[in-house]
């Protein structure tokens, strides 16, 4: 498409028009047409950076009306809706310059807008892009063809347009790269096409930024066990399990799981229908200095879970809410479970080590309701006390813990890990320098069995 320049009330304005139209009214000459062929070798050039250099399209399949000639800052207010996003074949992309929209170019390292108004993209072709910028409610992309992340930061990002209002991107069709991809921005991005096969996604998931959901409503979503999930920063990682395996349930298993930095959720959401929604990994990082990891589960019987080596399990990862309520040495049932198998250790709240092996869920059952006491001497700035093998097995990660010395603990301070075998149990805060006594009391909890 090519736009027109026309004069209205003193003010300078562009509309597009078909190539070889004259809707519109009448062309301007002269100088206007001076500024057109250099804005159209201005594009030209754009177009031409090499790989290295991203460029940046903004989606036009509605040919609207640029606003204000000459143009300032991005425009955000162009273009949007409904069409057909392919590789040179339809002009849908307005560069940011000049007086054209442009045909996509999958040689180009192209940063895509999708801005103003959503609407149905159907991709009919495989098309490359560096990233992808969201900033308006209801875009879907659909399609036969596949949206394919390469060379550029690899990063969808979707923004909320208005304050107290949460944009939803849908994507349905195939995605792929072979660096992995970040999520960022507040808004939400629904991926409903499965990524596990060839092609696909390779390499990390990192989200930093509102919500990523895999939502297999209408086929079973999931990635490859050789992918990673990140979390830099306060956001959440949804598995919607409702999809075609209907009452068998449905499983997801990834690679390594970061916690790295604000408060990351990993979601499990059962739907009708749906008898059990198991995601598992197969390790946990350690977690980066103040990042938070939650686990939540909307209906049961849903599984969090750390597969090892062979599909043994020897960890399970939960809310803190729950693994606090686990002991050392306390008892694991399950089909697959050696029997007679015990807690080992809790190294972290998240994290409760299992003596016994399994492929399936277990069911751990938790401490008894008697509370038990015991106190020791520490040293100054101790982190860690020792206790005898049998009284350490009785204590709670997550229990506070108090001193008969004044100034020989630090306020607030907490039993963050048990070892089971030496009875070592590590503090939250060190002792502010003072020797001391502290006291360790049991919490209180009636048994309660969990399945993972």
């Amino acid at each position: 498409m090519k736009r027109k320049f026309i004069l209205s009330n003193n003010k300078m304005k562009r509309k597009r028009l078909a190539a070889g139209s004259n809707r519109g009214g009448k062309a301007l000459a002269g100088s206007i047409s001076g500024f057109r062929r250099v804005l159209a070798v201005s594009a030209l050039a754009a177009m031409a950076v090499g790989k290295a250099d991203a460029v940046t399209y903004y989606w036009d399949a509605i040919h609207a009306p640029i606003p204000v000639f000459p143009f300032v800052g991005p425009p955000s207010t162009l273009g949007g809706g409904s069409g057909t996003w392919d590789s040179g074949t339809t002009q849908s992309w307005y560069p940011g310059v000049g007086a054209v929209d442009v045909l996509w170019n999958n040689s180009l390292v192209i940063d895509a807008i999708f801005a103003n108004f959503g609407g149905a993209v159907s991709v009919d072709d495989d098309v490359k892009v560096g990233s992808m910028t969201i900033s308006a409610a209801s875009y879907n992309f659909g399609g036969v063809g596949s949206i394919e992340l390469v060379g550029g930061s690899n990063t969808i990002r979707v923004v909320n347009s208005t304050a107290g209002s949460t944009n939803i991107a849908r994507i349905s069709t195939f995605l792929k790269g072979t660096s992995g991809f970040t999520k960022a921005g507040a808004g939400i991005l629904r991926i409903e096409e499965d990524m596990s096969g060839v092609g696909g996604i390779d390499g990390g998931i990192t989200i930093s930024g509102g919500t990523l959901v895999l939502d297999s409503s209408n086929k079973d979503i999931i990635l490859k066990t050789s992918n990673t999930l990140r979390f830099t920063n306060t956001s959440e990682f949804q598995f919607v399990a409702s999809g075609t395996q209907g009452s068998l349930g449905q499983s997801m298993a990834l690679s390594t799981l970061t916690f790295a930095g604000g408060e990351g959720t990993v979601h499990s959401v059962a739907g009708s229908g749906i008898q059990s929604a198991v995601m598992t990994f197969s390790s946990l990082a350690p977690r980066v200095a103040g990042a938070t990891g939650n686990f939540v589960q909307d209906s049961l019987p849903t599984t969090f879970g750390i597969m090892a080596g062979g599909g043994a399990v020897t960890t399970v990862i939960m809310p803190d809410s729950q693994a606090s309520t686990f002991v050392v040495g306390q008892s694991i049932t399950g089909p697959n479970i050696v029997p007679g198998s015990k807690v080992a250790s809790i190294t972290s709240i998240l994290d409760v080590n299992l003596s016994g092996t399994g492929s399936s869920a277990v069911t751990l059952v938790g401490p008894t309701a008697t509370p038990n006491t015991y106190v020791a001497t520490v040293g100054s700035g101790a982190t860690t006390v020792t206790l005898s093998s049998a009284q350490a097995q009785t204590l709670l990660p997550g229990s506070a813990v108090s001193s008969t010395t004044p100034g020989a603990i630090a306020s607030g301070t907490m039993i963050v890990s048990i070892n089971a075998d030496t009875g070592v149990v590590t503090l939250s805060k060190p002792t502010t320098g003072a020797t001391g006594t502290v006291t360790f009391t049991s919490a209180s909890a009636a048994p309660v069995p969990r399945s993972y």
